[in-house]
């Protein structure tokens, strides 16, 4: 299985990572059905090292403001 139509790291490095981890907002996006697609063979393994996206870490938003695409 692979998120889609993003994955967990973009995710979290565009709103996850303002919510903090264990926030109720990241859990109800990690729990919610619609991101996620079956995938056989290796295909979620392969687009996942090939990435060069990273996990940030929490961090509080600039202006104190989110995004409005979160």
């Amino acid at each position: 299985m692979g998120h889609n139509p993003e994955d967990a790291v973009s995710y979290w490095n565009r709103c996850g990572c303002y919510y903090g981890a264990k926030s109720h907002t990241v859990r109800k996006w990690m729990l919610d059905s619609n991101n996620y697609r079956l995938e056989y063979g290796l295909g979620n393994y392969s687009r996942g090292a090939k990435s060069k996206e990273r996990y940030k870490k929490s961090r509080k938003p600039k202006n104190g403001k989110l995004l409005k695409s979160c």
